[in-house]
């Protein structure tokens, strides 16, 4: 069932029918950002932490 999404633009109404396929591709690219754009330093030093704050 697709989901229907209003966009506002310059008083115009344009609507917008996602389907599946739309939310699938939308997830791949923002799952492929945060692969490419995170600095794993910073993960590594909060997972360190944690540890250390479990003991």
């Amino acid at each position: 069932m697709p989901i229907k999404l209003n966009n506002f633009t310059d008083g115009i109404i344009k609507e917008y029918k996602l389907t599946r396929n739309d939310i699938e591709g939308i997830l791949k690219k923002a799952a492929d950002l945060i692969r490419t754009r995170v600095d794993y330093k910073f993960i590594l030093i909060l997972l360190f932490l944690k540890r250390i704050s479990d003991k």
